[in-house]
């Protein structure tokens, strides 16, 4: 996945923690429920690009437990190792 258009701005550890916990407490509606929600916090903050949030969100669905290893592919980009660690 390319690095155009990086992140706008690095987003705190607590942001990214309070996403993934938001992400986390609506998984009780499905799984893919959280990918709007996942979608306008990376996006809509600037934490990647759309193409970058679909391609991963693509490339997800061929490991097990796709959308847990997505949210920490999202963390991974708001905030790196440690955002990733955060988000999971």
């Amino acid at each position: 996945l390319a690095m155009e258009g990086a992140a706008a701005q690095q987003p705190s550890l607590l942001s990214i923690f309070l996403s993934g916990l938001k992400a986390g407490l609506l998984t009780f509606g499905g799984a893919y429920t959280v990918i709007p929600f996942l979608r306008d916090d990376a996006v809509g903050n600037g934490w990647m690009t759309d193409a970058q949030f679909l391609d991963g969100l693509a490339l997800s669905g061929i490991l097990p437990a796709p959308l847990i290893i997505f949210s920490t592919f999202v963390g991974y980009f708001g905030g790196g190792p440690l955002g990733a660690v955060a988000m999971t």
